[in-house]
């Protein structure tokens, strides 16, 4: 469904979901099947929440970083650990991550509805306030569409683009209006959710309605949409996708708004992309979790039955926790390891991982240990 709109001052605009077909349904059927496997794993609840907490810091970090934000991501980690009563004044990037988290927060306590998501106006202004609240800026009022012109650049070796939004605050308003009907009818509810959060995701930075937070608003909209969907922990992975692979995001935006015939695919598969990745991540990274639950628990057993000591025990543990390529040298020498075998002979050691070894708890290779995940099989 394509649906024209003349506006006074910036000309026609286009709402397309045109696409190629052939080239997004390999990424669909994936993202199907590793979707399945990955709610077929059993996650208990205390796994779920430090999950949660890693994916948010990771996708808050990089839903900030594309736009600019000059935090690392343990500065980022830093911020949301410490509640913002007990915090000095933030500095503007600070106030972005905390903006950040706040959003996550309004997504992640919404209910998902029984029928399709309808996107609103309200919603997008609700969010955009949020983003940007008391973040600084010449013209930006949070939840209020822009009244200034903007021009988009993106000079690199690659590329040298420009681009200038619609320009009046009044073709905004048509637009928006526009958009949110076009979003929420029927042609579009039956394209599915993630096809449909991309669309909202793009047209939303195309039309660019505010003055600042656009790139933050949108991909928060696209996080909603596919939150609401009943879709679990890829929606707030892909900020961090689109961070890890920037350049290919914005040239992903500007090749479908240059494409002559309003086709929209390369931006859909750069999105489809990013969902892959995601689930592949996700999917390793709850299966590491399972694994050295197990592992616990397996060690606990060997222990009961006096198969190990309890300083193998608490070795293994360690080296669970910490999951590292280690020497016998680090025994001494580094942290936790050093706890407990800083006071005892190198022989020892040697001895404690000599008998792991023998017992296929760890994996030796010339003067490098490491843990045997497959000890189990």
């Amino acid at each position: 469904m394509q649906k024209n709109v003349l506006t006074q001052k910036s000309g026609q605009f286009v709402f397309s979901h045109l696409t190629s077909p052939e080239k997004l349904e390999k990424y669909l059927i994936e993202i199907r099947v590793l979707y399945q496997t990955l709610i077929d794993l059993p996650v208990l609840p205390e796994l779920a929440a430090r999950i949660d907490k890693k994916i948010i810091t990771k996708t808050i970090f990089g839903n900030a970083a594309v736009d600019g934000n000059p935090l690392t991501e343990d500065q980022v980690a830093k911020i949301l650990s410490t509640p913002e009563e007990k915090m000095e004044k933030p500095k503007q990037a600070e106030r972005e991550v905390i903006n950040l988290k706040a959003v996550y927060d309004y997504i992640g306590e919404l209910e998902t509805p029984k029928s399709p998501f309808e996107l609103t106006e309200k919603i997008i202004l609700l969010i955009h306030s949020i983003v940007t609240r008391e973040v600084s800026h010449e013209y930006n009022v949070p939840g209020q569409y822009r009244k200034n012109t903007i021009v988009l650049r993106v000079e690199d070796e690659n590329q040298n683009e420009i681009y200038t939004p619609p320009k009046t605050s009044n073709d905004i308003k048509v637009l928006m209006q526009e958009f949110i009907e076009w979003i929420n009818s029927k042609p579009l509810l039956e394209l599915g959710s993630i096809t449909r959060a991309a669309l909202a995701h793009y047209y939303l930075r195309l039309i660019h309605p505010f003055s600042d937070g656009n790139g933050r608003t949108a991909r928060s909209v696209e996080t909603l949409m596919m939150r609401m969907a009943g879709i679990r922990y890829v929606p707030i992975m892909l900020a961090d996708y689109y961070y890890r692979n920037v350049d290919d995001y914005l040239e992903a935006f500007y090749r479908a708004r240059r494409n002559p015939q309003y086709d929209l695919t390369s931006f859909l598969e750069l999105i489809l992309k990013g969902i892959t990745a995601s689930l592949k991540e996700m999917e390793v990274s709850i299966t590491l979790y399972i694994r050295r639950a197990t592992l616990r628990d397996y060690y606990d057993y060997l222990k009961k039955k006096k198969e190990v000591t309890q300083r193998q025990h608490d070795l293994l543990i360690m080296i669970t926790n910490n999951a590292t390529l280690f020497s016998i040298e680090d025994l001494f020498n580094t942290s936790p390891f050093d706890l407990l075998y800083r006071k005892l002979s190198e022989r020892t050691a040697s001895r404690d991982l000599k008998k792991l070894c023998d017992k296929n708890l760890l994996l030796r290779k010339d003067n490098v240990y490491q843990l045997n995940f497959r000890v189990l099989g």
